[in-house]
């Protein structure tokens, strides 16, 4: 009996101990797979970063790339695109050209100027976020040291844990399941049913959004970025502004340099005043799509009677100077500075339009 209770002993004690040692890798297994999955949601967020980043920077580079363009042409249009007879044209026309395309230039120079402001704050304020804030999640010396599991851990357990019975538990546990189901009344079970159904819709709710996309709304490094976008927001947003207000200067040159060639030299009004209005439609087309987005239709009004009104007196002007009729010049006296004073509410206007308004803490 002696020897019987003894292997008995050893065999148990062995049973238990391989059982520990199972027990204890599968716990360090799940630790390192833990550490792992928690340093690759963390790439996720670092790349999450990288992606918004990416996505002002790559905007602000298009911008500067359109920007320059644009500008060189306005800096051509001065240089190769002057007047070939100036001495044929009325001086308020060059005059007009000249500061209707200067005023090009300064928009889509200060165009550029947001637009590498916006895309240097951008690039700057996501590596602060990467280098201190959304750091991987490396583990310490002592959580490895605490994930470790040593044979010498088994020696420290009590003695009923070191020779217990195989299944004995278990069958235990489901004896007293089947003796508490047998003694408790069909109006408890009913009961315990109907409660327990919600809670088996919600474990299965659980478990088919385990493994699903997460919501990234409320995400730290998310509302971290929110935050750091308020610093270069603005700068992208009058980026855009300013070359539209550019552009829309440099549609106005061209509009007063189509008068000037067409209807002074070529003497052609009717081709002039097919390229003023072709020019006039492309101006408001962009300000109605990059400033505004025409909500209103008195708005949509206003900017189309300011733009066909400034292009039409502009036209007209240029054509009863090229008459050399005295009396038309007369006249004509009179509606210059009308084509200036439209030239000038239209800024206005546009100004008016892109005003900011108060969003959280930016004025965009």
């Amino acid at each position: 009996v002696e020897w019987i209770v003894g292997g008995l002993g050893v065999g148990l004690f062995g049973y238990n101990r391989k059982n520990f040692m199972f027990d204890s890798e599968q716990r360090v297994r799940r630790e390192f797979q833990g550490q792992n999955m928690r340093i690759k949601r963390f790439e996720l967020y670092r790349e999450d970063v990288r992606d918004l980043v990416d996505l002002t920077v790559s905007k602000m580079d298009n911008y500067l790339v359109v920007g320059t363009l644009l500008l060189g042409f306005s800096v051509r249009f001065f240089c190769e695109g002057r007047p070939f007879r100036p001495e044929d044209w009325p001086s308020w026309l060059i005059w007009h050209w000249a500061v209707t395309n200067i005023g090009a230039f300064l928009y889509l120079a200060l165009s550029m100027w947001l637009a590498m402001t916006a895309s240097i704050a951008a690039h700057s304020f996501g590596v602060r976020m990467l280098t201190q804030f959304v750091r991987l999640p490396v583990a310490t010396r002592e959580e490895l040291d605490a994930a470790t599991a040593k044979a010498e851990d088994y020696e420290q357990a009590h003695l009923r844990d070191m020779v217990r019975l195989p299944l004995l538990r278990q069958q235990l546990r489901r004896l007293n399941a089947a003796m508490a189901s047998d003694t408790a009344s069909q109006s408890d079970q009913a009961s315990a049913d109907g409660e327990g159904e919600p809670d088996a819709g919600g474990d299965a709710g659980e478990a088919g959004t385990l493994g699903g996309p997460e919501s990234t709304v409320d995400l730290e490094h998310i509302v971290l970025y929110r935050q750091a976008q308020e610093n270069w927001q603005a700068y992208d947003a009058y980026a855009r502004v300013c070359m539209a207000m550019g552009t829309n200067q440099l549609l106005c040159a061209l509009s007063c340099y189509c008068c000037g060639l067409l209807v002074v030299e070529v003497r052609a009004p009717v081709t002039a005043l097919c390229c003023v209005a072709v020019l006039q439609v492309s101006a408001l087309l962009i300000v109605m799509l990059d400033v505004y987005d025409c909500g209103g239709r008195g708005t949509f009004k206003i900017a189309a009677a300011l733009l066909f009104a400034h292009g039409l007196l502009c036209w007209v002007s240029t054509l009863g100077w090229s008459l050399r009729v005295p009396a038309l010049r007369t006249g004509v006296s009179v509606l210059v500075p009308l084509v200036f004073l439209l030239h000038a509410a239209w800024v206005a206007f546009m100004m008016q339009l892109a005003g900011p308004e108060r969003l959280d803490r930016v004025a965009l």
